[in-house]
């Protein structure tokens, strides 16, 4: 997954493969230039990042040429532009986006945001308007009353969280899609409205991506095999086993589309046979789960963290290629004997389509910088999720590659459109 540079306010990224059409006579503050002859053509007159080529204002080129000898301040990490610090890339996938520091907040907005400042101050004007792809205790929901709390204290107005559950995501997906575009409307989905849905679904009734304004990636999630404590069944290959013998007979359940999914490649990978039993979200399915009407469930974690630590529900297995901080003793399936299964979903943050740019720049900044603190890093964690963030170009790519790797993922695992 490749390294992300956000231009601070203006969501442009100089990640590979994202290329912006730029000529350096045409840059203005914020772009960024892609291409190689380009890039040396722009190098004299512009402040040069590791990871990305920014037009900037001579009073901040004098100060990147000083980070490129050597002689910044004490103590700041040499990245080429002030008040920019790099986070690690996460080891459950994701891009690596750069944290803004408050330090550094002003004087980039200053000399990057061709905005009046009365447009600045305008947004937002009212409480914003948070629509949550799942119902609440899902970990969707969790993530947004997360960054709703952060972002209210930034903004200065409150976020109000509406959770929207059903059809796994569509419902809210819609409402967001033909919300208001001023700028007071987002949307907490995940890979679930945005990738999966228009592959399972004949009409989803939305564009996931003429419909939405990208404006950051926030979390990259690993999934487990999770049953009751008392399944008899302790690994993997004690599950395949359990499974293989009693064909059909089994219970799986899915609250989203990420679990169908898994759910889907576990058994074209082992061969089991299991009856799906769909839930409007994954807190009814863990219900369901612990009071024994369903067998399994191949999950995103965060709504089952309180019964892993009762000991109600054990994990089997992780789907990811790493195994996660919150149950480092868990082996991967990869470990136990599924070569190359490695599946994650994914959670991000849009706005409806045509909403005001200064104020999808500033979201993303702020998300940007919550998504980048040890906080942030902390709390995701124990839910079994890793903190990741982007710009809004980078998300808008991803949509499409996911939109595609989805047509593969249902075509493989004989998922038809319903």
């Amino acid at each position: 997954m490749p390294r992300q540079v956000p231009s601070p306010w203006s969501g442009a990224s100089s990640a590979p493969g994202m290329q912006p059409a730029t000529a350096c006579g045409s840059l203005s503050s914020g772009q960024t230039v892609s291409s190689g002859a380009a890039m040396r053509a722009c190098s004299a007159i512009s402040g040069i990042h590791p990871h990305g080529w920014f037009s900037l204002p001579r009073s901040l080129r004098n100060n990147t040429a000083r980070r490129k000898a050597g002689r910044g301040p004490a103590g700041q990490a040499d990245r080429g532009l002030p008040g920019l610090q790099a986070e690690r890339e996460h080891p459950g996938g994701g891009p690596t986006a750069m944290r803004p520091t408050r330090r550094g907040l002003a004087p980039l907005a200053a000399t990057l945001l061709p905005l009046p400042a009365a447009a600045q101050d305008a947004w937002p004007s009212r409480p914003l308007r948070a629509i949550v792809a799942f119902p609440a205790g899902s970990g969707t929901d969790t993530l947004a009353r997360f960054y709703g709390e952060r972002l209210g204290r930034v903004l200065g107005q409150a976020v109000l969280v509406e959770n929207i559950g059903g059809a796994n995501g569509a419902i809210a997906a819609r409402a967001a899609a033909r919300a208001a575009p001023d700028g007071h409307t987002l949307f907490f989905g995940t890979v679930s409205t945005h990738a999966a849905n228009p592959n399972l679904m004949r009409d989803p009734g939305y564009d996931p991506v003429e419909d939405f304004a990208p404006v950051s990636l926030i979390s990259v999630n690993a999934l487990g095999l999770l049953v009751r404590a008392d399944f008899p069944a302790r690994d993997l290959r004690e599950f395949t086993a359990h499974a293989l013998a009693r064909p059909g007979q089994l219970n799986h359940g899915v609250g989203n589309a990420g679990g169908i999914a898994g759910a889907h490649l576990l058994a074209a990978a082992t061969g089991i046979r299991a009856e799906q039993v769909a839930y409007r979200g994954t807190p009814a399915a863990v219900a369901d789960l612990l009071g024994g009407r369903i067998q399994y469930m191949v999950v995103d974690l965060g709504p089952a963290v309180e019964h892993l630590r009762a000991g109600t529900l054990r994990v089997l297995a992780v789907t990811t290629a790493q195994r996660i901080a919150l149950l480092p003793d868990v082996p991967t399936m990869q470990e136990q004997g599924l070569a190359g299964f490695d599946f994650a979903s994914w959670n991000a943050v849009w706005m409806p389509a045509r909403s005001p740019q200064a104020a999808v720049a500033r979201l993303n900044w702020e998300i940007v910088a919550i998504g980048g603190t040890e906080e942030a890093r902390r709390f995701m964690a124990t839910m079994g999720v890793a903190s990741s963030t982007s710009t809004p170009d980078w998300l808008a790519a991803h949509v499409r590659q996911d939109l595609a790797r989805w047509a593969r993922i249902a075509a493989d695992a004989g998922m038809a459109k319903e």
